[in-house]
């Protein structure tokens, strides 16, 4: 039940985590040493990867109809809350992949601006200090992020919510980031709300983040079978 309610919110959590990158990933990187210029269009990949998983698979649910169930999901949770539900606290860790530099330079960011951002994202989904989540439709969505201490297997993490990788590599590019970097670096996401902190490069220069719609969630309606890959 636990891993069931933790998908449905990480659905909520990847429709918005492209507006949160675009929004915040110069604030996550500053202090790279890239010669890289960031464009003003194309700063968000979600809609190229969505289209490369469509080709690959021609029986994924298309942006329109995961659009569309994860409003009817929405909806129906909305009507069956009540002022006594709780608040769903998500487990987080954010991985932070570097080039061997010391901690607080380039790409190997300083705890306090990770823990900033916890901070920015908490604002949002629970619509409250200076976040960004002031529209006057705008909704607490009882929902908050917070930093794991331990490692999965229990043992203690040195710094809290940061898991730091060594990537070898001055930038990555999508290629790279899906086949090798996530699949050998991913928590157990039916435990863990994973985040790459990663200094793009190749096919994503320009880019400050993407995130793709969920698959394979096991949630009623969501379009679980993806069909057989090209």
């Amino acid at each position: 039940m636990k891993a069931r309610l933790l998908s449905y919110f990480l659905i909520i959590c990847l429709v918005s985590t492209c507006a949160w990158s675009q929004k915040f990933a110069p604030q996550f990187g500053a202090g790279f040493s890239s010669s890289i210029s960031v464009p003003f269009t194309r700063t968000c990949h979600t809609v190229e990867l969505e289209q490369n998983l469509q080709t690959k698979y021609p029986n994924r649910f298309n942006e329109q109809q995961f659009e569309e169930i994860i409003q009817t999901l929405s909806n129906q949770k909305e009507r069956s809350r009540s002022v006594a539900d709780e608040v769903y606290y998500i487990p987080t860790i954010v991985h932070v992949v570097h080039n061997g530099e010391a901690i607080g330079n380039g790409s190997n960011i300083s705890y306090d601006q990770v823990m900033s951002q916890f901070d920015v994202l908490n604002e949002d989904f629970r619509r409250v200090g200076n976040g960004s989540n002031d529209d006057p439709i705008g909704a607490d969505a009882y929902i908050e992020f917070y930093p794991v201490l331990q490692n999965p297997d229990g043992t203690p993490l040195s710094e809290e919510g940061i898991n730091r990788v060594d990537g070898e590599k001055a930038f990555w590019g999508e290629v790279d980031i899906e086949t090798n970097l996530k699949p050998n670096t991913v928590w157990d996401t039916d435990r863990f709300f994973n985040i790459w902190v990663v200094p793009f490069g190749g096919d994503l220069d320009g880019v400050l983040g993407y995130a793709q719609f969920p698959s394979l969630s096991g949630l009623p309606g969501l379009g679980n079978d993806e069909g057989p890959a090209r």
